[in-house]
């Protein structure tokens, strides 16, 4: 159902974003990067391009950073450069809500440092999450061990009731641009 929602609203804002970063940034418009999913499996992500300098190292960016062109930093904000993501939906690699697909080396180091980090993988990941809804984009160990309290508690407690609180939220934040 939301997917047949932002088909209408892809169908214009991709074009538009495309024209727009065409003229700030020189480089391929979307991004594709290895992310790890459910079960740990490895699968390419898709987004739109928000940096100028498209390799990205396991180091979190952000909005600060002088890589991200101005248009970049409103798809950031409003989530816009997520919208490729709509096709790992329909592939069934992603959900639309559900654990943040992480990148493969930060994968592997919370794995490793973070009790039950694992737990994650155990549902498809999602465009949006609980854990991305209600707590700040992480930029550590720390953040990511308490990112995952809302991802277990968002795989324990699953309702469409929790679905639809996601939802909202996600709407809020892109409206209110109150992305990270």
């Amino acid at each position: 159902f939301v997917i047949f929602f932002f088909i209408p609203i892809c169908i214009v804002v991709i074009p538009i974003s495309y024209i727009i970063l065409s003229f700030q940034s020189k480089g391929k418009f979307i991004f594709i990067q290895d992310r790890v999913g459910k079960d740990e499996r490895i699968f390419k992500i898709l987004k739109i391009r928000s940096m100028h300098d498209i390799e990205l190292s396991s180091q979190s960016m952000s909005n600060d950073s002088l890589r991200i062109f101005p248009f970049g930093k409103f798809m950031r904000k409003t989530r816009l450069d997520e919208f490729p993501q709509f096709l790992n939906v329909i592939t069934g690699q992603m959900h639309v809500a559900g654990p943040r697909a992480e990148w493969l080396d930060l994968h592997n180091n919370y794995y490793k440092k973070i009790e039950n980090y694992k737990l994650r993988n155990n549902v498809a990941p999602g465009i949006t999450g609980f854990a991305q809804v209600m707590f700040r984009y992480g930029h550590d160990e720390e953040d990511a061990t308490e990112k995952l309290m809302f991802d277990i508690y968002y795989i324990e407690s699953w309702s469409l009731w929790l679905e639809i609180e996601i939802g909202l939220r996600t709407v809020a934040i892109i409206f209110g641009k109150k992305g990270f």
